[in-house]
């Protein structure tokens, strides 16, 4: 049902075809090539392609010795475990009708909403009174921006679009007629997390503060443990990347800085976060770029010392190994489905090195020198 399909995929078969071919010839590549641009897969129809590949080089460095550490203690934090248990009373948390003012983002209002499409109330995104924070953008931005420079009482008629998807899957906009209306100005009360606070609120915990701290607690261990973890992996990686020698291609830069930079983009486009905004934030575009390869060139090498460490200690990798590689790349997804979705799709060789490089970074901090400060 989508038109013009075969023009849409195309593109991403050739780009299958790519992967799956460096992957079936068993190398790992300096960085993915670009498809080529002439000519493209129809169906029914043989295709040839060609395409040039560089293969990842392969540096030495100054020393394989253990590397010398200086680690903070692994522990969690009591400003931590204070958070967390706010975090636990704020989902208790009341509201009481405060003083009436102009809204402001970061207020709490009490708002009624009547959404209709085509004359008919759609009451799933309708409310006659709910608790909101302006700002916080957990209603449409119209919906954000129409709330401040309201006033309790106001009532305000706007269009709210929507993205949705119509009977075949393609992406559309529909507009709902919505009435807002300002009832009152909130202000949040977070209990106390005493005895009587558990008393209350959470009768289960017969052990009282206790034992929801030591709750709250083992819920943190896992958290934080992983947060160390990884930061002493990270500390570990950059020791041995100290010892990096030789000279980095600058095709190799440019294909990283481009990785570095679409993974950014990504994000702040995940936190709704402006691109130019963030640029601007950090010093402008020249500081910026100079930002990009700054980073380009500690995960280059970061990496090629990783690769040197797995090759000089012969290391290997089994089905443990790449299971962890799995949770490194996607950490809240089965690894058997990520492994299945990598393989099947040609991307095995981003598996392998990943698992490589993570075996290697393991080995460095396990056999490194260390020394443990507490914050």
């Amino acid at each position: 049902g989508i038109k013009d399909l075969d023009s849409l995929v195309a593109p991403q078969a050739v780009d299958c075809l790519i992967v799956t071919a460096i992957d079936k010839k068993g190398i790992i590549p300096a960085f993915t090539p670009k498809r080529p641009s002439e000519t493209f897969p129809r169906r029914g129809r043989e295709y040839i392609f060609a395409f040039n590949l560089k293969p990842k080089p392969q540096f030495e460095l100054s020393s394989y010795d253990p590397v010398e550490l200086v680690l903070q203690k692994y522990e969690i934090p009591q400003e931590a475990l204070d958070r967390r248990m706010e975090e636990v009373a704020i989902q208790y948390a009341k509201y009481e009708e405060d003083a009436p003012h102009t809204v402001h983002a970061g207020d709490y209002v009490e708002i009624a909403i009547v959404a209709k499409l085509d004359g008919v109330v759609q009451d799933g995104l309708s409310t006659e009174g709910r608790t909101y924070l302006v700002g916080s953008k957990a209603l449409p931005e119209a919906i954000d921006d129409a709330l401040q420079g309201m006033n309790p009482g106001d009532t305000r008629d706007l269009p709210v679009e929507v993205g949705d998807y119509d009977k075949e899957g393609n992406d559309i906009t529909v507009t709902y007629d919505v009435t807002l209306t300002v009832k009152c100005i909130q202000r949040q009360i977070i209990p106390a997390i005493n005895e009587a606070f558990i008393k209350e609120n959470l009768p289960a915990l017969t052990g009282g503060m206790a034992e929801f701290e030591g709750m709250v607690r083992q819920t943190l261990q896992g958290e934080v443990r992983k947060e160390y973890d990884a930061y002493a992996l990270q500390e570990a990686a950059t020791a041995i990347g100290a010892r990096f020698e030789g000279v980095i291609p600058d095709d190799l830069y440019e294909s990283m800085r481009d990785n570095v930079l679409t993974t950014l983009k990504n994000t702040l486009a995940n936190n709704n976060v402006k691109f130019e905004d963030f640029v601007n934030q950090n010093g402008g575009e020249q500081q910026f770029n100079m930002f990009l390869m700054v980073q380009a060139r500690q995960m280059l090498v970061e990496g090629f010392a990783l690769d040197a460490v797995y090759r000089h200690e012969k290391l290997t990798i089994d089905e443990d190994d790449i299971n962890e590689a799995c949770l490194q790349l996607a950490p809240n997804v089965d690894p058997k489905e990520t492994r299945q979705i990598m393989e099947s799709s040609g991307e095995g060789f981003i598996l392998r090195e990943t698992a490589e490089r993570l075996k290697a970074n393991k080995y460095v901090l396990q056999t490194a020198k260390k020394t443990f400060e507490k914050k």
